[in-house]
């Protein structure tokens, strides 16, 4: 503690686990440093880096260009990367019910809070894929006594991801264009060299429920929509020219602190992504498939 308040370092270390995959498996870092200030306020500065996680096996180039390619003229590497974040936040009390109206049902507190981050994805191959991420978040929890809370938020990121030229392959029906210059536009599978653009708006909004059942076991559950714009004009960029993307996440988790000031922490997502395009015209990306994902997390406060 010192004149300020209380002040908290928290680091964690995470490995998550691919069930179906386990090329996917990769570990996680986090660093927490939180300072509580007057008024019942806090400010916290959030790091987190995951590590040579594995994205999928993306297209590097083929052996031909200009030509309908056929499936052993593709050349495809690991998509491996490094993901680093660091979140700003400040939350403070809004309002705390009078102890003395033990009548009220309705929440004993309401909490608000602000932050402002910055990540950055690299990866070991394919910079053209690389991001660099702005974003900011409000968020508003509300407390019914000491054993439920739940949280509402919003959510804004803006990804810049404006890509030199790389290979793709495209469908002239797609675009009208004579691609391979055999005097029609009616082949598939012609590689091209084009500007591609990953560029994208995203906006969240969502909800978590947290339950204390006992003084050391804290249940979970969400739901979280997710909303991307992307702003590519390329036209050959048929994988983002256009697109919007849907998704559902629904997620759970369980927190047990097994010894004082140690935290065991069970956490599993659901995920339902819908592209506005089809599934072939995206599989350089997220298809829109449905996926399960879980880890186990291990944290100990200062």
């Amino acid at each position: 503690k010192n004149s300020l308040g209380s002040f908290s370092v928290v680091p964690s270390a995470a490995y998550h686990f691919h069930v179906e995959n386990d090329a996917k498996d990769y570990p996680q870092l986090g660093l927490l440093l939180r300072q509580t200030l007057p008024h019942h306020s806090a400010v916290q500065l959030e790091a987190d880096w995951e590590v040579d996680a594995f994205k999928k096996n993306y297209l590097k180039d083929t052996t031909v260009t200009g030509e309908v390619v056929t499936d052993d003229q593709r050349i495809y590497e690991r998509g491996k990367y490094d993901d680093l974040e660091f979140v700003l936040g400040y939350e403070r009390r809004l309002w705390r019910r009078d102890h003395h109206d033990r009548a009220a049902v309705w929440p004993s507190k309401l909490t608000g809070a602000i932050d402002a981050s910055y990540g950055r994805r690299r990866f070991d191959d394919f910079s053209n894929r690389d991001l660099d991420i702005l974003g900011g978040r409000i968020r508003f929890t509300t407390a019914f006594d000491d054993w439920v809370d739940l949280d509402v938020g919003y959510r804004f990121k803006y990804y810049d991801a404006r890509g030199r030229s790389e290979v793709v392959i495209i469908d002239e029906p797609d675009v009208g264009i004579d691609l391979d210059g055999d005097g029609d536009a009616l082949d598939d599978n012609v590689a091209t060299v084009t500007d591609v653009d990953r560029t994208r708006y995203q906006h969240e909004v969502g909800f978590k429920l947290k339950a204390h059942v006992s003084k050391r076991v804290r249940l979970s559950v969400g739901y979280e929509y997710i909303f991307r714009d992307y702003q590519s004009d390329e036209p050959l960029d048929l994988s983002n020219n256009g697109r919007e993307d849907d998704e559902h996440v629904v997620s759970g988790g369980l927190r047990w602190e097994f010894r004082k000031r140690w935290f065991a922490a069970l956490e599993g997502e659901y995920s339902d992504r819908d592209p506005n395009k089809s599934a072939a015209l995206v599989s350089d990306e997220d298809s829109g498939k449905t996926g399960w994902k879980a880890g186990l997390k291990l944290t100990r406060k200062f």
